[in-house]
């Protein structure tokens, strides 16, 4: 490999046997002090229709690397369409080929250190889902760990943005962030945006709720907006506060906490502090997958406070049962003309 080489590369006049040579040092030599040399011997004696300018070096291997490690990287999780991902790999490899000497070649017209153009690679969106009655834990490529409880979905980029860490949430996920002061991080829900720098939160966005929740355990976030006149900064978070965010009135509550009852769920916990029975049975519906009746609505008014653990549905129901004036039938689930089941249902009426 020499200078030589690397400007043909650069012209787009390589042979096949020449691009393999290339792409090979890219991948093995480029970042040796070796390597250096001929990209800077290469770099003074390229062409440049638009006068001198100097390159960060260092920056242009970074990059130059990262366009080819995209198209080795392994899928962390199968995507829902096979033959779409099998494509996709497939484009994203021609995209390193084709568009490398491209990348290269723009990323030598620098000036002053200011990066003008990059060619850029389709980046694959990722999606972990958790099914009913399970709970999962993951690393994102910035090394930030996620709890995603029941029946929730997260979609990611195999690899974040220059600018930012973006991924969206249906569900409840509970985020403990990466700080990167330079790449803010933002869980997308709807309307919403959460933004944070590096910090401990949870949010609870189930696209059937009317209502969108965030408890910041650490650090600080902003509430972000998006309309058609851009995003606006709705509410900026302190630690151990709740926010409720009412989706149809555009209603912001912010409250102080002293507990972990927002959060517990990540350990398998239930945490009742006298909530109303119509948040109760709606938190045990997705934590039990079942559907609940009340026979009699007011019964939506009774309050609760309880811890439940590893406890069934029937010992959580029978300890209700004790407690105030209610009863409860548990109808089985039943077949469906599509061949499914529906969900159990649970049936509540007032002593």
């Amino acid at each position: 490999m020499n200078a030589n080489l690397l400007n043909k590369y650069l012209r787009n006049e390589c042979t096949s046997q020449e691009l393999e040579e290339v792409l090979h040092w890219f991948q093995q030599e480029a970042d040796t002090p070796a390597g250096k040399k001929i990209m800077r011997e290469s770099w003074e004696g390229f062409e440049n229709p638009d006068g001198e300018a100097t390159a960060n070096f260092e920056q242009m291997l970074d990059r130059l690397h990262h366009q080819i490690n995209l198209s080795a990287t392994p899928l962390q999780v199968a995507s829902k369409n096979t033959a779409g991902r099998k494509m996709l790999r497939y484009l994203t490899r021609a995209a390193a080929i084709l568009f490398l000497p491209m990348a290269a070649l723009l990323i030598l017209t620098y000036g002053g250190g200011a990066l003008l153009f990059q060619a850029e690679i389709p980046t694959e969106w990722l999606e972990i889902s958790t099914p009913a009655g399970a709970k999962t834990t993951f690393n994102l490529p910035d090394g930030s760990t996620v709890w995603l409880n029941h029946g929730s979905t997260l979609r990611y980029p195999q690899q974040f943005d220059a600018d930012y860490r973006e991924v969206e949430i249906s569900g409840e996920a509970y985020f403990d962030v990466q700080s990167d002061p330079d790449h803010p991080f933002r869980v997308l829900s709807g309307e919403l945006q959460v933004v944070a720098l590096g910090t401990e939160f949870n949010v609870l966005a189930y696209p059937e709720d009317s209502t969108l929740e965030v408890t910041l355990i650490s650090g600080r976030v902003d509430i972000m907006q998006s309309g058609r006149s851009g995003t606006r900064n709705l509410y900026q978070m302190q630690p151990d506060e709740h926010l409720v965010f009412q989706r149809q009135a555009r209603k912001l509550t912010p409250s102080r906490i002293t507990s972990d009852k927002y959060i517990a769920w990540k350990e398998g916990k239930l945490i009742f502090e006298n909530d109303p029975f119509g948040e109760v049975i709606r938190r045990l519906s997705r934590w039990y997958h079942v559907e609940f009746e009340l026979d009699d609505p007011t019964l939506a008014n009774l309050t609760y406070k309880a811890t439940f653990t590893s406890e069934t549905l029937p010992q959580v129901l029978d300890l209700m049962e004790l407690a105030s004036p209610i009863a409860y039938e548990i109808t089985p689930r039943t077949l469906q003309p599509d061949g499914s089941f529906s969900k159990m249902k649970v049936i509540v009426r007032r002593k």
